[in-house]
């Protein structure tokens, strides 16, 4: 397949790939081509994010950007240098999201790295991340207790409850009231705490 990627300074770069390629796979043609470090390349299709596992052609399809002639039709954004580093600190534990500034807070991108290493990071998130059901998501399915730095709304969310009592009952504590007395998340909470 052909690829054109367009950059926000108006580069061009044409490069050819394999119809089974990868976002991973071009980003590395680019990374020879642009000179741009992988790390720092955000590629979009369309206004879709492309990751990395994703095969190329078929994400582009999805998101309407091959042209009449089939050539892929792709921008690359390149990323602040520090911001690969900062994502593999907060993923990898070593980096702590409580140090961040407010701004880096309300990153949804940095709060998501944060959370999925330590669920409690949700605790330092902006209020309005803390309000976003696949962020709060991510921190109880990194530790259920997160679930008490999730918006009020969404501790009333019986499914965001009902996945943290799933992984530890005592979760429950963290619940809205009407969903502290609800059979279903008290039996969940139960037979987690119970090992049933």
């Amino acid at each position: 397949m052909d690829v054109l990627v367009r950059t926000l300074a108006g580069r061009e770069c044409r490069i050819r790939l394999p119809d089974t390629a990868t976002v991973l796979d071009a980003k590395l043609a680019l990374q020879t081509a642009l000179e741009v470090p992988r790390k720092e390349q955000r590629l979009l299709a369309g206004t879709s994010v492309l990751q990395e596992e994703e095969l190329l052609l078929r994400t582009a399809q999805k998101a309407e950007a091959v042209d009449d002639t089939g050539t892929v039709q792709l921008s690359l954004i390149r990323l602040d240098p520090q911001r690969p580093g900062l994502l593999e600190g907060l993923a990898g534990g070593w980096l702590s999201l409580q140090d961040l500034s407010e701004e880096l807070r309300g990153d949804r991108e940095i709060v998501l790295a944060a959370v999925e290493s330590c669920g409690w990071a949700l605790e330092f998130a902006s209020s309005l991340l803390r309000t976003d059901p696949s962020v709060v998501l991510r921190a109880v399915r990194s530790d259920a207790l997160a679930l008490e730095f999730a918006s009020e709304a969404l501790r009333r969310d019986s499914g965001i409850v009902l996945e943290a009592v799933s992984r530890n009952g005592w979760a429950l504590c963290f619940a809205s009231e009407e969903l502290r007395r609800s059979r279903e998340i008290v039996m969940a909470a139960v037979a987690s705490i119970w090992g049933m």
